[in-house]
């Protein structure tokens, strides 16, 4: 959905320098995904502990994950300087923000594992839709001062809201994501 923003508001050329960027971006959390399929899988067969399963694959994406986007951080001018030396300096600030929506991703991904574990689809839709709005409404309103900027903010703003959304929501409740049982599978929950 971004490039298309970035194309109708910035044009081609500021899509050509947006692709790449968030493309590697997305390496900082495509394992985390990875593990949060798996563990979906492998919970699907093991109800009684699909708690534990998600927690371990939410600690193991968690740290994979901020490694690679320490190394995205760190990395990105070089990286980007592969491209030309015009496209390190368009598109560096890109990967770089856009990488640090990575661990938020992968929080609210193993999150989202646990929702379709215990079939609340409602609150699943709704928080990807707010994640949706909030990353394509930053985006788009940050876009005319930021440049292409304005989607790596839009990522870190809507993933991040959506994380600290999650992290509040399952303080507050019985059933939770992080320090205590989820309820899946149990018996009486």
């Amino acid at each position: 959905m971004l490039p298309i923003l970035i194309l109708e508001i910035l044009g081609p050329q500021a899509n050509g320098f947006a692709y790449i960027p968030l493309q590697l971006s997305f390496t900082a959390s495509s394992f985390g995904f990875s593990l949060a399929t798996s563990a979906f899988a492998e919970s699907a067969h093991h109800l009684p502990e699909a708690y534990q399963i998600v927690t371990r694959s939410l600690a193991a994406s968690l740290v994979i994950s901020l490694v690679l986007t320490l190394v995205m951080l760190i990395g990105a001018p070089v990286t980007m300087a592969w491209f030309g030396v015009e496209y390190a300096r368009e598109s560096t600030g890109l990967l770089r923000l856009a990488s640090l929506a990575g661990p938020f991703m992968v929080l609210n991904q193993n999150y989202y594992t646990l929702l379709r574990l215990e079939k609340r689809i409602g609150q699943l839709i709704l928080l990807s839709l707010a994640c949706l709005i909030l990353t394509v409404g930053v985006a788009y309103f940050l876009m005319p001062a930021h440049g292409i900027q304005a989607s790596g903010i839009g990522l870190l703003v809507g993933h991040a809201s959506v994380s600290i959304f999650i992290l509040i929501l399952t303080r507050s409740r019985a059933v939770t994501f992080i320090g205590r049982d989820s309820g899946v599978g149990n018996e009486a929950g």
